[in-house]
């Protein structure tokens, strides 16, 4: 009894046309993969899609940009309060690109950008209460905790 020798590569002129059709499918399902996977994998590491947020440190927001994110922001702070810490900050950037989608289209990265960097001038009192006002989204002058929030105008 001859023994195995394992897989063995049958020469392409002795196959018949159905396992040549059949070779070929498998060849080509094999590169597709390969190549999904390579796309996948290397290609958004290089380039494509929107910039993270961090690569827009500094980035200026235009008129637009700012007065919708202050807008959506305030309606926010009519229902929480204006933040107060880091944590209040990002759930005041969630919700609020949860709510409201920016009126110039931008990326999800760029609202969530717009929305951080408005929230942490509120935080930090760059912005404020007539700020919301002149938004047209006023802030009550106390929120549920009972603390008194800044006067509109």
């Amino acid at each position: 009894m001859k023994a195995s020798q394992g897989i063995q590569w049958i020469p392409w002129s002795e196959l018949t046309s159905t396992q040549r059709i059949t070779r070929l499918v498998v060849f080509g399902v094999l590169g597709i993969s390969i190549l999904v996977v390579v796309k996948n994998a290397i290609l958004p590491q290089r380039a494509g899609g929107p910039a993270p947020a961090t690569t827009q440190e500094g980035a200026t927001l235009s008129d637009s940009e700012r007065h919708d994110g202050i807008e959506s922001l305030c309606k926010v702070f009519q229902i929480y309060g204006l933040p107060k810490t880091d944590n209040d900050v990002s759930a005041a950037v969630k919700n609020a690109s949860e709510l409201f989608k920016l009126s110039g289209g931008e990326t999800v990265d760029r609202g969530n950008y717009i929305f951080q960097s408005l929230a942490n001038d509120f935080r930090s009192k760059k912005l404020g209460g007539s700020d919301c006002a002149e938004a047209g989204a006023p802030l009550p002058t106390s929120d549920d905790n009972g603390a008194a929030a800044e006067p509109s105008p």
